[in-house]
């Protein structure tokens, strides 16, 4: 019943459309680029003040574009650099590039003793949330080496690097190579950052997602045991890591034995949730919803649709009636409205969903793309 993993809070707008944009069409008309970056950013930006900001070269209070920008432009990540002439209001205000020939698809970052720079990360890390897999995995395979030179094998950046060139294998369709690479991090992040640092920590939950990605259930079931001790031990029964490894741990149970079991867990530790950070925090809100779903898989179809008919009105008055987790609650309303027999009511609440999650898409917000995904399989079964 998981819908998938779930991106960091206060990801930084995405470079992906421009780095798209120029590969294809480097020279595009700046005015094409502002309009782009101007639509990105309506998320976290008023549409009108960003504008006017645009128009009137006054930048931005957190200038996220200049700095997915200048990292485009400065650290080779297009086969040919586009003229950012329009930005040097903005440039202006960051590190002039080094003096350099012009970049190649190896050029890639100056690393100094302060490791790799955050807007390289940010570029990288935007790619998979973008759909572009194997611009990911080549991204961290060309500064994989850079920063082992420049950095040392277990510098905690080359760490890092070697984390998200794993997860991009296994995104790109090699889960194979995904699960050896964070295996063999593993021992090094025990060396360079101890065995009870959070990253330590979390290369241990990237195992465990990739052995069920390979197939092996039984092991996976065993390491998300495993870390669910090693986070109460570590950090406490009550901290957030804690609590969504036990979440993920009772769903990956009932997809393997008796939806009952997938139950019993999520209410015991939706009673932590709710204990530790509200009946309203959003991921108190996820957890009921994980919930709703199980009890339906496990027979209780009116229970969970009644579950779920609050929970809608929850996250509306929580997160509003755009955001992305009313929109996942509304699609399963809908669905179990459908498996409750009305199919042609089910439709209508599919249909304004869909009108709904492309308005979404419309204003810049990719991340609505899986629900539209979502309706359109069910509308196809």
């Amino acid at each position: 019943m998981t819908r998938g993993v779930q991106t960091a809070v206060g990801d930084p707008p995405s470079c992906a459309l421009r780095l798209r944009l120029w590969r294809e069409q480097c020279g595009s008309p700046p005015d094409r680029v502002l309009a782009e970056l101007t639509r990105e950013l309506q998320r976290p930006y008023p549409a009108s003040a960003i504008r006017q900001r645009l128009a009137t070269g006054d930048g931005l209070d957190a200038p996220f574009a200049v700095t997915i920008i200048t990292a485009c432009h400065r650290f080779a990540l297009l086969p040919g650099a586009p003229d950012l002439a329009s930005w040097r209001h903005w440039l202006a205000r960051t590190p002039a590039p080094p003096a350099a020939e012009p970049a190649s698809a190896g050029d890639l970052p100056p690393i100094g003793p302060d490791g790799i720079p955050p807007a390289v990360f940010e570029a990288g890390n935007s790619l998979p949330r973008e759909g572009l897999m194997a611009d990911a995995v080549r991204f961290w395979e060309e500064l994989l080496p850079v920063a082992t030179e420049r950095l040392g094998a277990e510098h905690p950046d080359t760490l890092t690097v070697r984390n998200n060139l794993a997860w991009s294998l296994g995104r790109n369709g090699d889960p194979v190579r995904a699960l050896a690479g964070l295996r063999e991090l593993l021992p090094a992040r025990r060396r360079a950052l101890g065995p009870d640092a959070v990253n330590t920590l979390a290369t241990m939950h990237g195992i465990a997602t990739w052995q069920f990605e390979t197939g092996d259930h039984d092991g996976g079931i065993a390491a998300l045991r495993a870390l669910v001790e090693e986070y109460e031990r570590v950090l406490g029964p009550d901290a957030r890591d804690t609590l969504n490894t036990r979440l993920t741990l009772a769903g990956r149970l009932g997809e393997s034995g008796p939806p009952t079991v997938a139950v019993a867990g999520l209410e015991a530790v939706l009673k932590d949730y709710q204990r530790v950070l509200g009946p309203d925090h959003p991921e108190t809100l996820d957890a009921r919803l994980e919930l709703a779903g199980w009890r339906a898989e496990a027979g209780d179809l009116p229970g969970a649709r009644a579950d779920v008919r609050r929970l809608i009105a929850a996250y509306r008055r929580v997160l509003g009636a755009g955001h992305h987790d009313t929109l996942w609650a509304r699609f399963l309303g809908a669905d179990l409205r459908s498996r409750a027999g009305d199919r042609p009511g089910a439709a209508g609440e599919m249909r304004a969903l869909l009108d709904d999650a492309l308005t979404r898409l419309d204003d810049g917000h990719p991340e609505a793309d899986d629900v539209r995904a979502a309706i359109a399989e069910w509308q196809s079964a």
